[in-house]
């Protein structure tokens, strides 16, 4: 699955010797960028939940609050991008 990540958040632009410009992608996407903005607004929604098992087990109790934690996360990101299109 091919997912438009929207490029890079936070880009810096480089000037090389011979005076060219580059745009150099460091660090976070756009993508990965909102889908932790989204992350941050919801947490404090999960007040009480317990996050210190199973992280990676969508399939477990507690991972599987994080999991759809994660997977909202990064619904709302993808709905931005494609907002951000039109």
């Amino acid at each position: 699955m091919s997912t438009k990540d929207g490029g890079p958040a936070f880009p810096l632009q480089h000037t090389d010797q011979d005076g060219r410009h580059d745009c150099i992608a460091v660090g976070l996407t756009k993508r990965e960028w909102f889908a932790g903005q989204a992350m941050q607004a919801m947490l404090p929604h999960w007040a009480g939940m317990e996050f210190d098992e199973a992280f990676d087990r969508p399939e477990d109790v507690n991972g599987g609050c994080v999991y759809r934690l994660v997977l909202s996360s990064y619904r709302i990101a993808d709905a931005m991008l494609k907002g951000a299109e039109t």
